[in-house]
């Protein structure tokens, strides 16, 4: 009987011991990985992006020991899948991605769509969304143009032409279909680009007279980069590297580049066009007829983003181009007769902000909006000029000048229109949306 206890006792405590090996192994293991994680570099959350904008979709997806697979889709609003932009098994603990879309509305069409992203880790899975918006979805606070005795409003899908008063008074003439993309004018004619699925179409506004009829239609070319007004043409810059000139009877020519245009101005039957590439190197200025739109000659132009571009007609065989360094704006003269460049002797004391068109010319002064809230003024003879202090707006977003008598400022959600000589303001206008315009136009 004592016998038996001892061995009892015995069998307890190798038990016991075995226990507490056991529990101390236990312990030793690692903690589960947790889940795979991603980070974005681009898109920002619920950004927005403009018809003809570069969707680049950039990011590094992680994983503490093994990232298994990765699979990133691009869903529509009723959560369908409109892309499957990536799909790899990385078995490795990162794995970074990068990817462009365009959006076109061939392949992609506005509305809001979600990525998301589907991890499987070592121990886990996951998947991350992120919003994001193609072209604007408010259906009234879309671009506007604003002419003098006309406004142009765009909705989701319609533009609307209103007559204005110089008290800002508005009564609704036309609409048309389209979401307005630009427009230039061309004596008392409005040209104005629209892109009404899957086409852009360009229609001739006879303010005059109170007609509309379209003259062109098309693809999409990648979309419209810029317009630019001559004195006989018109003119527009698609991403795919081609310019449409126009003239009051319908389209004229056709340029096709090697880049992509980017900033156009027209002097004395000149057509000068600063481009680069697709991935902002190798830019250059050209020098087209811009009657017969044959190349005359081009230039090797500065290794940086061009932000501004004017010419002067009492100045035939020049422009100017304008490049922000150093925190200031620096000239440089473009003499096509020379076949030359030059950069000039001085500067603007601050930089200029980039607003995608040449600049409006008035009293042969060119305006530079800053980012200071100021107007600068740079002239035929080259010389500098404040035109307005720094603080006099808050966001301008256009510059226009009717070529008489009118100057219109884009600022924010407002319209600022003034009379040319003095600058004198007329009237402010409030024009909304988040990507406002103004084409300022004399109706003889």
């Amino acid at each position: 009987m004592i016998t038996f206890a001892i061995n009892h006792f015995s069998l307890i405590r190798n038990a016991l011991a075995l226990l507490l090996v056991l529990t101390f192994l236990g312990s030793c293991k690692k903690d589960p990985a947790g889940p795979p994680s991603i980070s974005y570099e681009s898109p920002e959350k619920n950004q927005v992006f403009d018809f003809g904008e570069d969707i680049i979709i950039r990011g590094v997806a992680r994983d503490e020991e093994q990232l298994k697979s990765f699979e990133l889709r691009l869903l529509d609003e009723q959560g369908a899948t409109a892309r499957v932009i990536d799909r790899a098994a990385p078995s490795a603990k990162e794995y970074q991605f990068s990817h462009r879309l365009d959006f076109d509305n061939h392949s992609l069409v506005e509305g809001r769509y979600t990525l998301s992203a589907h991890l499987v880790g070592s121990s886990e899975e996951a998947t991350y969304t992120r919003k994001i918006q193609l072209g604007d979805q408010d259906p009234y606070a879309g671009t506007a143009i604003v002419t003098l005795n006309s406004v142009f409003q765009q909705s989701k899908h319609t533009t609307y032409v209103n007559h204005l008063s110089t008290t800002g008074d508005m009564v609704k003439q036309w609409s048309f279909e389209g979401e307005y993309l630009g427009s230039a004018t061309l004596n008392e004619f409005l040209f104005v680009s629209v892109f009404d699925n899957p086409y852009i179409r360009v229609k001739k506004i006879d303010l005059k007279n109170k007609r509309i009829e379209e003259i062109w239609q098309g693809g999409s070319l990648g979309g419209i980069r810029s317009h630019a007004s001559g004195k006989q043409k018109i003119y527009i810059a698609f991403k795919q590297q081609t310019i449409l000139g126009f003239d009051q009877t319908g389209q004229v020519f056709t340029v096709n580049m090697n880049k992509t245009p980017l900033l156009l101005t027209e002097n004395s039957e000149k057509l000068f066009v600063y481009s680069r590439t697709k991935f902002g190197i190798q830019p250059e200025m050209q020098v087209y007829h811009a009657g017969t739109a044959g190349k005359l000659t081009g230039f090797i132009g500065q290794s940086t983003l061009v932000h501004g571009i004017c010419s002067f007609e009492n100045e035939a065989h020049k422009a100017y181009y304008i490049f922000n360094e150093n925190n200031k704006a620096t000239i440089v003269r473009v003499n096509d007769v020379l076949n030359s460049t030059s950069i000039l002797p001085f500067k603007f004391s601050q930089p200029i902000l980039e607003l995608e068109e040449e600049a409006a010319v008035i009293n042969n002064r060119a305006l530079f909006a800053t980012p200071a809230g100021g107007i600068l003024g740079f002239s035929s003879s080259e010389v500098i000029s404040e035109v307005f202090p720094p603080g006099a707006f808050s966001d301008v977003k256009a510059i226009r000048y009717d070529g008489n008598q009118y100057l219109g400022i884009v600022d924010g959600s407002s319209l600022k229109v003034y009379e040319g000589n003095g600058l004198t303001k007329v009237f402010t206008l409030e024009i909304g949306g988040q990507n406002s315009d103004a084409q300022i136009v004399t109706i003889p």
